[in-house]
């Protein structure tokens, strides 16, 4: 269940960060285990769609996902999350 009162952060920046808002690097990530059920999936040719569901059920992080939690943890912003994962595809409930 969404929680409404979740905080998000905006970098303001200062002149030691050059105005970024930000120190350092952070990644956001999405990683696929081939497990045995993604094994079957993939030589049965389903979808990429298909995987993708299949993996979220066993645990994977989707990137964005991954994203939004380390914004509303205050090591990023919304703004770098969506920069850094424009294209990507996601279906999950947050």
């Amino acid at each position: 269940m969404p929680n409404p009162h979740k905080r998000f952060y905006r970098s303001r920046g200062c002149e030691e960060c050059g105005f970024r808002g930000y120190k350092g690097r952070i990644g956001i990530f999405e990683i696929l285990e081939v497990n045995e059920i993604i094994r079957r999936l993939i030589i049965q040719h389903v979808s990429s769609e298909e995987i993708t569901q299949a993996a979220i059920a066993n645990g994977m992080l989707p990137l964005l996902k991954d994203g939004i939690n380390k914004a509303s943890g205050g090591l990023t912003s919304l703004e770098e999350v969506v920069k850094s994962s424009t294209g990507v595809v996601c279906k999950f409930s947050i």
